[in-house]
């Protein structure tokens, strides 16, 4: 188990039992021994100084105190670093997936597999709820209506399908285009829905009947696209930076305009549609408007960063970006600062995605595996608790323990402790000893004593 994974879900490691010129007499007492100066005599002498005897009761709580005060600091430090570097709660990796979505309140999570399936679940949990059967080709994008009632795939296979979220069937398929299907989106009313494929065409569909409502050409291969103006206008991008407006009821374009130059990787509009988010090769994240082509701001975040995926909240204040290092990194999108990073592969993120609030991310990464994480603080909140005398004292002993080879005996109360620190030579002992207990809320981790040891 490394570091990280080892603590959050929290970390296992061991304070040192301190070493020193003290020792455990067999009456109980500490003895402090000092040297003096040389005599007039010329020799050194190592001589007794005076006692300071300190009875059983005091010398456990004087050590008990001082180990409380060493595992709160560790503790804190440890909490400091989770803050700031999460690692998933739940790793799916039954069957190679490819793209990720999340309900706007963070209840539902969808997972398009290279196999043509969709899996559902609790995103809340990580329970896995169902896979829902039907593309002949990989599914390449997957997103929830804003109500979370619905779930719209699309496919390699060109096709795109609506499903009712709560029954899971099949509400419509939505055949028409001549390309593989990279994206597609929700009015905000849930009464359209909008795809975007690479025969450069964008569609509009009707909810309710799945009938076509119109076809728009954009000219270049779609990257993202969006219904906005409350559903009456559909935005579209493409990789080289060009975005196109049209009127859905009148079919007509009433905006063309070039955005940054690329090549762009990957877009993502705002909920509004009034904004659009570009990643590129080189490590930045562009702003930018799709109506006027104006640069709003630019985020860098490495040059040696190639940028995959990006996700927005919908405030938008937070932007989730899919990374080439295998990092996923939520950004505060309006100053451009990291706020947590997102551990768990060395494979590049193909996908992600992001509540509402942004509380929970959904990553998926190059090998296909897909991991979810909680981004709230509550839960680290509440490992910075009071080390209490029983956990003080079991690491305490269990340390003695191992330093005398002696079995380590311990009461029913005291089997149990949160643990922070390292300390590598006891590691080996207590990983023998011990079965490592993981939440999996992440909330904490313990050290359950084996039946063995107790007896």
């Amino acid at each position: 188990m490394n570091r990280y994974n080892a603590i959050v879900m929290i970390v296992i490691g061991f304070l040192s039992y301190g070493e020193g010129s003290e020792s455990l007499s067999n009456e109980g007492t500490i003895s402090t021994e000092s040297v003096t100066e040389p005599t007039g005599s010329g020799k050194f002498s190592p001589q007794k100084s005076s006692k300071t005897a300190l009875s059983k009761k005091e010398m456990v709580k004087e050590k008990e105190g001082a180990l409380r005060k060493r595992l709160s600091n560790s503790i804190t430090k440890e909490i400091s670093y989770l803050a700031k570097n999460r690692a998933a709660f739940k790793v799916f990796s039954k069957e190679p997936l490819m793209c990720a979505a999340l309900s706007r309140k963070g209840s539902y999570y969808a997972l398009g597999s290279k196999k043509g399936n969709v899996l559902i679940g609790d995103a809340k949990t990580g329970k896995e709820g169902g896979t829902l059967s039907g593309h002949t080709a990989a599914v390449s994008w997957v997103t929830f209506s804003s109500d979370s009632t619905l779930l719209l795939s699309c496919s390699m296979d060109t096709t795109a399908k609506l499903w009712d979220r709560s029954t899971m069937k099949l509400m419509h398929t939505l055949s028409g285009h001549k390309g593989v299907l990279f994206t597609g989106s929700f009015s905000l009313d849930g009464k359209r829905v909008i795809t975007g494929a690479a025969d450069n065409t964008v569609k509009v569909w009707d909810v309710t009947t799945g009938k076509l409502i119109k076809t728009f050409p954009l000219g270049f291969c779609v990257d993202a696209v969006s219904l906005c103006d409350g559903g009456s206008a559909v935005c579209a991008t493409s990789l080289n930076g060009i975005a196109k407006k049209w009127e859905v009821d009148q079919g007509e374009q009433v905006a063309s305009v070039r955005g940054p130059r690329g090549p762009l990787v990957v877009s993502e509009f705002t909920p509004d549609g009034r904004r659009v988010f570009s990643g590129t090769y080189i490590g930045k994240i562009i702003e930018w408007s799709p109506h006027t082509g104006k640069i709003l701001q630019r985020i860098t975040l490495g040059e040696h960063l190639k940028i995959f995926a990006l996700a927005l909240s919908s405030n938008p204040t937070k932007l989730l970006v899919g990374c080439s290092d295998g990092t996923g990194r939520l950004i505060d999108s309006g100053s451009g600062k990291e706020l947590v990073r997102l551990i768990g592969t060395t494979q590049s993120l193909q996908s992600v995605a992001l509540t509402k609030e942004g509380k929970r991310a959904l990553t998926v990464s190059h090998e296909g595996t897909a991991r979810l994480y909680d981004l709230s603080m509550e839960k680290l909140k509440k490992l910075q608790q009071t080390v209490t005398q029983e956990q003080a004292r079991f690491l305490k002993e269990a340390y003695v323990a191992r330093r005398k080879g002696n079995p380590l005996s311990l009461m029913s109360s005291a089997q149990c402790a949160v643990l922070s620190s390292f300390d590598a030579s006891l590691i080996p002992f207590l990983k023998g000893a011990f079965s490592l207990q993981v939440d999996p809320s992440s909330e904490r981790a313990s050290l359950q004593a084996k039946k063995d040891i107790l007896e």
